[in-house]
């Protein structure tokens, strides 16, 4: 069995909503020939836009091993409790002002063509 998932955008929510989805997927699970896994790890691929794009990220780059198992006794097993605790934490975190200080540190704020581009910018961040 092939799993993809298509995560959307949406900002800091979509971020969220991707990280909870994901723990989700992390608690289900489903027998196959190897005995009793999560759907999780049969996940093979991810594609996703914007806000979904940093929780993609942050699981791709920051996930636990393959040699990590998922599910413990007991649901989640403490490894993935851990990193999912972690990943909701940090989906939640208000990264919209951080990047429109950026834009003012940059000097762009001072340029007529450049504060433009800095304005479509942050909007596209904020919505």
């Amino acid at each position: 069995m092939m799993v993809g998932l298509a995560i959307s955008g949406g900002g800091s929510r979509a971020a969220t909503f991707a990280a909870g989805v994901l723990e989700a997927l992390g608690e289900l699970k489903i027998k196959d020939s190897s005995g009793e896994r999560s759907l999780l790890e049969r996940v093979q691929y991810i594609s996703s836009v914007s806000g979904g794009s940093l929780a993609t990220a942050y699981y791709a780059a920051l996930k636990p091993p393959k040699s990590e198992p998922v599910l413990g006794d007991q649901g989640l097993s403490p490894v993935y409790q851990k990193f999912f605790s972690a990943y909701k934490e940090a989906m939640q975190e208000n990264f919209e002002w951080p990047a429109a200080l950026r834009q003012v540190l940059l000097f762009r704020a001072f340029n007529q063509t450049k504060f433009a581009y800095s304005l479509s910018e942050v909007w596209d961040i904020c919505n």
